[in-house]
């Protein structure tokens, strides 16, 4: 949906953008929901990395895509328990 505009569930070209998403965790003053990139060493395990998320929908049907906004900002080699599914 992101680059062509048309769902690919139902071919519906009723796309909606959310530039950022609520998150209901931070209350109605929230910057957004972000992906939260942390350190699984234990219960507490501080963030680490941060990552913005962009959603596109399709009105048609309610498909929902989600994205991580700037992901030249991310240091994905870095992160624990991340591989590349293709290189």
């Amino acid at each position: 949906m992101k680059r062509t505009w048309q769902c690919p569930k139902c071919a519906g070209t009723r796309i909606g953008y959310f530039d950022q998403l609520h998150d209901s965790r931070g209350g109605p003053k929230s910057e957004g929901r972000k992906l939260d990139i942390v350190n699984l060493g234990g219960p507490f395990s501080p963030i680490i990395a941060e990552a913005n998320i962009e959603a596109f929908v399709c009105a048609d049907c309610g498909y929902f895509e989600e994205y991580v906004k700037d992901t030249g900002n991310v240091s994905w080699d870095k992160l624990p328990h991340f591989r590349w599914c293709r290189r």
